[in-house]
């Protein structure tokens, strides 16, 4: 048996408080789906607290479905955001975190 491929979800540009309700919007649609999802942050040009707080939402829900989470090459912005909060370079914050 084979698994199904994870379903890939592609940020690209800001990931801030301005586009903040419609990217909450495209996550929740990608998590309401079966299986486990990818996000790619290769394309991310800016992330401020409130992107944060959508790849922590992610993952809290994501968790709660017992649905795979991964987030794929984060772009410099990301990983800097990432290093100056003490976060792992994958950005997988633990469940406290996520919380």
């Amino acid at each position: 048996m084979s698994e199904a491929a994870a379903r890939v979800l592609r940020i690209e540009g800001e990931m801030t408080i301005y586009r903040a309700q419609d990217l909450h919007a495209q996550l929740l649609q990608a998590l309401e789906q079966d299986g486990a999802l990818e996000i790619d942050l290769s394309e991310v040009s800016e992330i401020d607290s409130a992107g944060l707080q959508l790849i922590a939402a992610a993952q809290a829900s994501a968790a709660a479905r017992a649905a795979p989470l991964r987030l794929l090459a984060p772009s410099p912005a990301v990983r800097e955001l990432f290093e100056l909060l003490g976060l792992p370079p994958d950005g997988a914050l633990s469940e406290a975190q996520a919380a």
